[in-house]
C-alpha cells in the first residue's frame, strides 16, 4: 500500500484553508476558490505560480466575456455557443492554450448559473475566489515541506555519474549491448531538476558553486553520452589500441586485451578515437565526483 505524498496532503490543507477562508470573508461559494487550489498545488512552488497565473488569466478572459454576454442575454444558449467560440479564440490570441478549460468553466459558470445575481458582482466574485485559492495554495507550497531540489540534484547526478561509469566499462569491454536511451533519461531529468531549482529560488553565493558543479557535470555527462552512443552504434567487434587499455586499466584498475600493432580497419579508428575522449571525460568526471 502506497503511502499519502505530502502534495496531496497540502492540497487537502489548501482546500480546508479556502473553505475557512471564505466562510471568514462571509463568501458562501468556496467552489471555485478549492478548485482553483487544487490546480495550481503542483510539483514546486514555481510550476504552482505558473499554473496558478494561468488559471488567473484564463478566469479574466471568462470572466470578461461572461460578464459581456450575460449583460445581453444570460441563459441564453445561442449566445453561450458562441461565447465558447469567443472565449477560445481569446485564449489562442493570447498565447494561452493551457487557459481555454478554466476560460470555458467561468464563462459557463457566469452564463448558466447567475440565478439572478448582478453580472458584474457575479463575475468579480469568480475572480477574487479564484486568486484567494491561488494565493493559498502558492503560500502552502511555499511554507510547508518545500522540496528540497538540491538534494534532489545531488542524488540524480551520483546515480548519473556511477551509470556512466557502468555503461562505459561494459560498452568499451564489449560485454553487452546496453540500453544506452536510459542514460539519455536520466540527462534529462537531471537538467530539468536544475532548471526547476534555479527558477524556484534566489541561489546565495554558497548555492553558486554548487549549481556551477552540477552544470559541469551534466555538461561532462551530455558529452560521454555522445561518444557511449557511437560506440554502442558500432556493433563489429572492434580493437582497443595500447594507449587507451591503458587508459582503461588507470580508470578501472583491471585489465583488458588491446591491440599493440596498426589497428586493421576504420571501425578501430572511429572505435579508439570515442573511447579515448569517452576515458578523458570519465577522468574529468571522477575529479569533479571526487570534489563533488
Amino acid at each position: 500500500m502506497s503511502k499519502i505524498g505530502m502534495r496531496t496532503i497540502k492540497t487537502a490543507l489548501s482546500v480546508f484553508l479556502c473553505i475557512v477562508t471564505l466562510k471568514l470573508l462571509n463568501m458562501h461559494y468556496p467552489f471555485y476558490a478549492c478548485i482553483a487550489a487544487v490546480i495550481s498545488m503542483q510539483s514546486s512552488v514555481s510550476d504552482s505560480f505558473i499554473t496558478g497565473k494561468n488559471r488567473m488569466i484564463g478566469t479574466s478572459v471568462g470572466a470578461l466575456i461572461g460578464l459581456v454576454f450575460a449583460l445581453v442575454h444570460p441563459e441564453n444558449s445561442i449566445l453561450t455557443g458562441i461565447g465558447i467560440i469567443a472565449v477560445i479564440y481569446f485564449c489562442n490570441l493570447l498565447n494561452k492554450k493551457s487557459s481555454i478549460t478554466i476560460a470555458c468553466i467561468v464563462f459557463l459558470a457566469i452564463m448558466t448559473n447567475m440565478k439572478g445575481q448582478i453580472p458584474f458582482i457575479y463575475s468579480v466574485t469568480r475572480l477574487l475566489e479564484t486568486f484567494i485559492g491561488i494565493a493559498i495554495a502558492v503560500l502552502v507550497n511555499y511554507l510547508i515541506s518545500p522540496p528540497n531540489y538540491l538534494n534532489k540534484m545531488y542524488s540524480n547526478c551520483n546515480t548519473l555519474i556511477d551509470d556512466i561509469f557502468l555503461f562505459s566499462r561494459s560498452l568499451i569491454k564489449n560485454t553487452s549491448n546496453l540500453n544506452i536511451i536510459k542514460l539519455q533519461k536520466e540527462i534529462d531529468n537531471s537538467e530539468n531538476s536544475l532548471k526547476t531549482y534555479l527558477n524556484e529560488i534566489k541561489l546565495q553565493k554558497t548555492d553558486n558553486i554548487k549549481v556551477d558543479n552540477i552544470k559541469k557535470i551534466l555538461n561532462i555527462c551530455s558529452n560521454a553520452y555522445i561518444h557511449l552512443f557511437t560506440i554502442n552504434s558500432l556493433k563489429e567487434d572492434c580493437k582497443l589500441n595500447f594507449d587507451n587499455a591503458s587508459k582503461y586499466k588507470k580508470l578501472f584498475d583491471e585489465e583488458i586485451n588491446s591491440n599493440k600493432g596498426c589497428l586493421s580497419t576504420n571501425l578501430d579508428l572511429i572505435f579508439n578515437y570515442h573511447v579515448n575522449k569517452l576515458l578523458i571525460l570519465l577522468e574529468e568526471l571522477k575529479k569533479i565526483n571526487i570534489a563533488f
